[in-house]
């Protein structure tokens, strides 16, 4: 996608396959992350026709931020036992309100997933595979038309437009996104400590192995 799309720029999380980063490595495009770290949990694709300065005061496994000409970029991981932010991402965020540079940030944190301890996670039952794409394309480029302004000039307008962004992409998804059947219901044995050890073994197993 990142070629075909002609991407210049791909905020990833958690990119590694057997503990080492596979499938970034693209012709006419770097991947940048924390070398000092067996296992990144962030990373960030770069085209080489954009000139770019890594902030290495700010890299860490979670946290990739690089200088675009005058804007701050990041890809960054937000770890369920960690503070969110992280001291290195409020260190950033500081550090680019003092210099006066825009920054955007894309980062893994879904806040209401059982694994953070959320209890209010979404209804699942649509598969992505099975959407039509051409209208999804087709209906959000209609919504944006109508409910997104072209321009934000201040940081409440910059909010209220990312809602109406994020509305706008839902609304596309679902409205081309066929609902499956009705899962099963829930066998009344399971509980709420079979549910946490379900998510613990989860977990577990998605950790990487550390190298030694």
């Amino acid at each position: 996608m990142f070629t075909s799309k002609h991407l210049g720029l791909a905020l990833i999380q958690e990119p590694w396959v057997n503990n080492v980063i596979k499938g970034l490595f693209i012709a006419d495009s770097k991947v940048i992350w924390d070398g000092r770290d067996p296992a990144p949990r962030a990373c960030m694709m770069v085209r080489k026709s954009i000139n770019f300065t890594i902030l290495s005061e700010f890299l860490t496994r979670d946290c990739v931020p690089i200088l675009v000409y005058t804007k701050g970029i990041v890809s960054a991981y937000f770890a369920k036992y960690t503070p969110c932010p992280q001291p290195e991402e409020e260190n950033l965020v500081e550090y680019c309100r003092k210099e006066k540079i825009p920054v955007l940030i894309g980062c893994d944190a879904n806040a209401h997933h059982t694994i953070w301890g959320g209890s209010d996670i979404n209804l699942r039952g649509r598969n992505p595979r099975k959407t039509n794409w051409e209208g999804y394309k087709s209906t959000l480029e209609l919504s944006l038309a109508n409910r997104l302004s072209s321009t934000a000039r201040n940081p409440l307008e910059l909010d209220r437009a990312t809602g109406e962004l994020n509305k706008c992409l839902i609304g596309a998804f679902e409205g081309n996104c066929p609902v499956a059947k009705k899962f099963m219901e829930k066998d009344a044995s399971w509980n709420d400590s079979l549910e946490r050890l379900c998510v613990t073994i989860r977990r577990l197993f998605n950790k990487p192995p550390r190298v030694i």
